[in-house]
């Protein structure tokens, strides 16, 4: 009796799995991803997959049909073209993987950016648009950025329009910045880095290095003295400095920098 039982309950899963399996899928979306169609076959079938996200091929831009198509059909139409492939791990779950090694998918750019003029931009930073991995030129303006497959680099400079350019196929990439009047007037420049006019809560002292020059001083720091408000140039007198001048920057009466000449 027992053994019937078994018999019969297994004749019923084959027959439940066969019909799971011949299961007809109908899609229809347009402008959409591989990712977004897998989505889709999840919630009106019982099949569920499991990928890697970073994967390339999943953000394939298309349009997608079909009908009444078994899963087979669909799957082979959706992931051609895209260097991704499937496999069933179980009755419902399905693995996406690439067909190809992610890790060897790497472009290396190299480049130099300039203004309009052709003159070479130093410190320009170039990233990677979507991640961490940037680079800044050198003093000739030259760069070099290994980047992922379908990357997007962000070329921006203090002072200059920021420019986004497509990689593709590209293996060197030349950038020429337009001046942006509107950031170099809205940009000051601080001790710890820059920040923009209105975010500073504090107030803004400018010297021009024309007065500097024009004053006889034994030094730049006493040159300073009485040109910027609430800043004092003094001379402590401390002895046993090896014969050495000891001066002290107070901002508003807080020692900021003690120097010896």
């Amino acid at each position: 009796m027992k053994l019937a039982i078994a018999i019969v309950l297994f004749t019923a899963f084959q027959v439940q799995a066969g019909n799971a399996s011949g299961q007809g899928i109908s899609i229809n979306l347009k402008n959409t991803d591989v990712r977004t169609v897998l989505t889709a076959i999840e919630k009106s079938t019982r099949y569920r997959f499991i990928y890697n996200y970073d994967l390339s091929g999943l953000k394939a831009q298309l349009d997608f049909k079909a009908r009444e198509a078994s899963l087979n059909e669909v799957l082979s139409k959706l992931l051609e073209g895209n260097n991704l492939a499937y496999k069933k791990l179980n009755r419902n779950l399905i693995a996406i993987v690439s067909t190809i090694d992610e890790e060897k998918r790497q472009i290396e750019v190299t480049g130099r950016v300039t203004d309009t003029k052709g003159d070479p931009i130093p410190g320009t930073s170039i990233t990677e648009k979507g991640t961490t991995n940037g680079v800044v030129t050198n003093n000739d303006g030259n760069y070099k950025i290994t980047v992922g497959d379908g990357a997007v680099l962000v070329v921006s400079a203090v002072g200059f329009q920021q420019q986004e350019v497509i990689v593709g196929t590209q293996t060197e990439i030349n950038v020429s910045l337009e001046t942006s009047v509107s950031s170099l007037n809205e940009v000051i420049v601080i001790g710890y880095g820059t920040q923009r006019k209105k975010d500073l809560t504090g107030s803004v002292a400018v010297v021009d290095m024309k007065e500097l020059k024009a004053q006889p001083a034994a030094s730049p720091l006493e040159a300073l003295q009485g040109k910027a408000a609430g800043v004092q140039i003094v001379n402590d007198g401390s002895p046993g400095q090896h014969h050495k001048s000891a001066f002290v920057v107070l901002v508003r009466s807080t020692i900021m920098i003690r120097y010896l000449l």
